[in-house]
């Protein structure tokens, strides 16, 4: 009876273990770039029966001596698009975001997702606080990926009943905290979304997977993301970041 309690607290204690570990790695691929202003170039190439959208854009981000995170994306294609501008304010997880109106250049305040149903959003390839904490994490796993040696943590998103809803099984690099690769299982064991990031390149010292591969088997499509003309400097001209109309 003993052992068989020491074995049930052995095991409680290992999945604690790695689960903070696990949550742990998370919060540094997080953080990795917190505080680090940068600029860049992406290119978005959409792909679904048969059809192409294609959008480019430029990318600044910064962050003020109030430690808030402002963003802005300057729209380049596609055309009806041209010269529309995004900006999003973060600020304790709270984010206000606004748009310029294409042609007329007037501003809006946006609630919600900047893209459509249907569209791509950037936001799904990022990783949030909430996706950590609200999660259950653990490692189940190394691997190489991209030549690097990789942690894969599996990320468990359940219901109220501790049911499981999706999992996410993520590549994290084990130096620098990049994520190389990331598949998406629904709660029926299926995968409906897997994700992988190549083309290593240093930037002011900083290791970047500069091309994103994107197929998306739930809603059909593909997408290709390349980032360019990158940049970590500090930004220097910050009135860019206020929200204003172009009109």
């Amino acid at each position: 009876m003993i052992v068989k309690i020491y074995l049930v607290i052995l095991v409680f204690f290992l999945n604690f273990s790695f689960g903070s570990e696990a949550d742990e790695i998370l919060y540094k691929t997080l953080e990795r770039f917190k505080g680090i202003d940068r600029h860049f170039t992406i290119e978005i190439i959409e792909q679904k029966n048969g059809k192409k959208k294609y959008k480019k854009f430029l990318s600044w981000t910064h962050w003020d001596m109030d430690n808030i995170k402002k963003e802005r994306v300057l729209m380049i294609k596609p055309d009806r698009l041209k010269n529309v501008n995004f900006w999003s304010y973060s600020i304790n997880g709270d984010i206000k975001k606004w748009m310029t109106m294409p042609k007329i250049g007037k501003l809006k305040e946006v609630r919600g997702n900047f893209s459509k149903k249907d569209e791509f959003d950037f936001s799904e390839l990022e990783l949030k606080k909430e996706n950590i904490e609200n999660h259950l994490n653990s490692i189940i796993g190394s691997d190489i990926v991209n030549y690097r040696d990789t942690y894969i943590i599996e990320n468990k998103k359940l219901n109220k009943k501790g049911e499981v809803r999706l999992i996410k099984k993520i590549w994290i690099d084990k130096k620098d905290y990049i994520i190389h690769k990331a598949v998406y299982i629904n709660r029926k064991g299926k995968v409906i979304k897997e994700i992988y990031l190549s083309d290593l390149l240093m930037v002011n010292n900083y290791p970047i997977l500069s091309t994103i591969q994107v197929v998306d088997f739930k809603k059909n499509k593909e997408v290709s993301i390349l980032f360019s003309d990158i940049s970590f400097d500090k930004i220097v001209d910050v009135d860019m970041f206020i929200p204003r109309s172009l009109k």
